[in-house]
């Protein structure tokens, strides 16, 4: 990998750290490592949309998970899982919208 390839993943890495903090979250962000047990987006996702992501849903992402892969892979599946079926019932929405202003 080159230098300049490095480079630019820490900078994603930092400008991905920096947009997180904005939106003031309970659990801790300041490494890129903090990231992986999924903890931080789920309270992201929850800020972002609140009535998709309600506590419900947020209360299944466990948020001790430490060096355990398994849960913090299972944590991740639920924040890809979310913002999949997130994405797909807002984009059904503006098509049902669309057709009926037709």
């Amino acid at each position: 990998m080159t230098t300049s390839g490095s480079l630019d993943r820490m900078e994603l890495c930092e400008s991905l750290l920096t947009w997180i903090q904005t939106f003031g979250v309970e659990a801790s962000c300041k490494t890129v490592e903090e990231l992986t047990g999924g903890v931080v987006m789920a309270q992201v996702l929850q800020k972002i949309d609140a009535v998709y992501f309600n506590d419900v849903w947020l209360s299944r992402v466990k948020p001790e998970v430490g060096d355990n892969w398994r849960l913090k892979i299972s944590n991740l599946k639920k924040v890809l899982k979310g913002i999949s079926n997130s994405t797909r019932r807002s984009l059904a929405s503006t098509l049902t919208t669309s057709r009926s202003q037709m």
